[in-house]
């Protein structure tokens, strides 16, 4: 199993770990030989479970996986050896990473169609108020020439804030439905 997370194996000692690229996530620092969670397990006696770690393979890939070890003891105490487990995560992160994009798109949709719905409401009363004005009889030709481009103006924001809801209205339907 061990080959199928590096794309092949070593089998070395401790001190030729390091044939095993790895890195710590949050920092970037490269695992050295008495990093590993089997090394650290043998010195102290201690099981270290779960670390997430970076890996590069055998071939050159990338990979993250979980690093854990515990120590076998003998019936005095004494460590005789650990139990070394490498858990292949990768597809579980880029998962997980493409759930938080997802979601981040999700709450900029919902924010835009807030704001949309926000700016139809005034929209509607200037529409209508320039209507009423539009068909004033005693309006002189220059007035009625300005307040024809303002409300040519207030449909393109109309027609902007139409889009944006209708582009959330769509997301949110392919989103809520698992089918086409």
């Amino acid at each position: 199993i061990a080959s199928s997370i590096w794309a092949g194996v070593r089998y070395v000692g401790i001190p030729e770990y390091g044939e095993y690229k790895a890195w710590w996530p949050e920092t970037g620092k490269r695992l050295e030989s008495r990093d590993w969670a089997a090394a650290r397990a043998l010195a102290t006696g201690q099981s270290f479970l779960n670390e997430k770690l970076d890996i590069e393979c055998f071939d050159g890939t990338h990979k993250a996986i979980l690093n854990s070890a515990v120590p076998i003891r003998d019936e005095q105490g004494n460590i005789l050896g650990a139990v070394a487990i490498n858990e292949d995560i990768t597809e579980r992160q880029r998962a997980e990473e493409s759930l938080m994009r997802a979601e981040r798109l999700a709450s900029t949709g919902r924010l835009a169609a807030s704001i949309a719905h926000e700016i139809n409401n005034p929209l509607a009363a200037v529409t209508n108020l320039l209507f009423l004005a539009l068909h004033d009889s005693s309006l002189g030709a220059s007035a009625r020439q300005f307040l024809t481009m303002a409300e040519q103006e207030l449909q393109r924001v109309a027609f902007i804030a139409k889009t944006t809801l209708g582009f959330y209205r769509d997301l949110a339907l392919n989103v809520a439905s698992p089918y086409p």
